[in-house]
């Protein structure tokens, strides 16, 4: 079992340990999974809390067969990774996929507000996103991750438009095995751990 040990907040940051079983140990550079953002998140409830951290792990758990372990979860954010699986089943049939999520505690988490949001990278599909959506004025959230980075006049940018922008900085490419996995799973899912499995469902989070 992979098991989401504590998740905390800690003004702008969240922090994750998890418990790695040794045979899973191969597919992880670290046990901490971290993400900083550039407001205060200490009032964010730990079921919303716990989403960049499930959507980071849970294709390793459906690659391996193994469960994964979580305190609490949204109602909701439990029902779309249970019929992302399906999709990703459909996808890369060759993969486990002998394992399910069990939460401690599963609640509806009321979320407030109209307000609009998009990815932002700066890059074509992006930014086609921004025009189509031009008129609800959308807070641009960009993902920035090491070893490469977002350029700095792309932050800039995004953060001159109307709707203004939040940057996240995270270790979600750097604190996973890519090599390993690359190795183990690659021929099963036509490419790479990253541009396969882990990108889409990990910017999301």
């Amino acid at each position: 079992m992979l098991r989401i040990e504590t998740v905390t907040a800690r003004n702008n940051t969240l922090v994750a340990r998890l418990d790695i079983n040794e045979s899973l140990q191969r597919y992880f550079h670290d046990d901490l999974f971290l993400a900083e953002f550039d407001f205060n998140i200490e009032g964010v409830p730990p079921s919303l809390l716990v989403v960049p951290v499930v959507n980071s792990l849970i294709q390793v758990a459906w690659a391996v067969g193994v469960d994964l372990a979580v305190e609490v979860m949204d109602s909701a954010h439990l029902r779309s990774c249970q019929r992302l699986r399906q999709v990703f089943q459909g996808w890369y049939p060759g993969l486990s996929f002998k394992s399910e999520i069990r939460p401690t505690e599963v609640v509806d988490t009321k979320v407030e507000g109209s307000n609009t949001t998009m990815l932002y990278s700066g890059g074509v599909d992006s930014t086609a996103t921004s025009l189509r959506h031009w008129p609800e004025r959308p807070s641009y959230i960009i993902v920035d991750f090491e070893p490469a980075g977002i350029h700095p006049e792309v932050i800039e940018h995004a953060k001159g438009q109307p709707g203004g922008a939040h940057v996240v900085r995270s270790n979600l490419y750097s604190f996973l095995n890519r090599r390993h996995l690359d190795q183990d799973f690659g021929p099963h899912i036509e490419g790479s751990w990253w541009g396969g499995c882990s990108m889409g469902w990990g910017y999301l989070g």
